[in-house]
């Protein structure tokens, strides 16, 4: 699949803005996770 087929197919920036939501709380989640366990470690 070219990357011209892919844009023509994506609805506006719905999607893109919802992926990104999950990407910024996936992040997040990740980012508490690694300091609880720099906490337990130190």
């Amino acid at each position: 699949m070219s990357f011209e087929s892919l844009t023509e197919q994506q609805p506006d920036t719905v999607s893109l803005s919802a992926f990104g939501h999950v990407f910024a709380e996936f992040f997040s989640q990740l980012r508490t996770s690694c300091k609880s366990l720099n906490e337990i470690q130190g």
